[in-house]
């Protein structure tokens, strides 16, 4: 096979797994048809969450509800992407983003933020054929030095052996190396009750800032990362 046959070959291939991963459901929160996909998003409660083009913008009062993603594990690949920016970069209280429980700090899948950084918390558990109950752990990664003042991107993978997180800029310019989290074979993310995901809401303090866009694929886009 000639070099033009193999380099036409992999095109082709190239193209069918770009056109396999595509998205599964898209908000765009700073557009008057914000919705790409099957999804449900609810606002919580009526007119506590306003929107422009800027984006969502929270005030500490209101939440955001994605029903589609209600009482799931995770298992399977996914792919998160969405962008935040806070009102006070400075703040140094703890403020949930995104999370699977209302509740203060009790989500199994949560994504948070203070002063210079982001965190990814989950809740795993594995069934335990010794036992016949389920092994628990809680894995908490964090992201630090990022540049807070400027729109911040998070993004998410999750495999059957591997959970990705990043989350940039940096301040110093730039984004971090990923940031991985090992799984074993069906170990998975907890389910905690019915809610479904939730921004704005999940620890003591709530989010206060914009919320610009919220993107998820079943599968993981080339060059999903920085």
């Amino acid at each position: 096979m000639s070099v033009l046959a193999v380099a036409v070959s992999l095109l082709l291939c190239l193209a069918k797994v770009l056109a396999q991963c595509s998205v599964d459901v898209s908000y765009d929160l700073a557009s008057t048809s914000p919705t790409t996909g099957v999804g449900y998003m609810e606002e919580s409660p009526v007119g506590s969450v306003t929107f422009s083009g800027s984006g969502a913008t929270f005030t500490g009062t209101g939440m955001l509800k994605m029903y589609k993603f209600s009482a799931i594990d995770w298992r399977g690949i996914h792919s998160l992407l969405f962008n935040f920016q806070p009102t006070d970069p400075t703040l140094v209280a703890e403020v949930s983003l995104m999370t699977n429980d209302v509740n203060d700090n009790a989500g199994s899948f949560m994504i948070t933020w203070s002063a210079n950084q982001v965190k990814l918390k989950v809740s795993l558990r594995l069934w335990n054929t010794t036992t016949l109950q389920f092994d628990t752990r809680t894995d908490v990664q964090t992201i630090t030095g990022l540049d807070l003042t400027v729109m911040t991107n998070v993004l998410v993978t999750i495999e059957s052996s591997v959970i990705t997180f990043q989350a940039g800029p940096l301040t110093v310019g730039g984004y971090p190396t990923p940031v991985t989290i090992a799984l074993k074979h069906d170990e998975h993310i907890e389910i905690v009750g019915w809610d479904p995901l939730i921004f704005g809401k999940g620890t003591a303090t709530p989010f206060s800032g914009v919320l610009q866009s919220f993107t998820h694929y079943n599968c993981i886009p080339i060059g999903f990362f920085f």
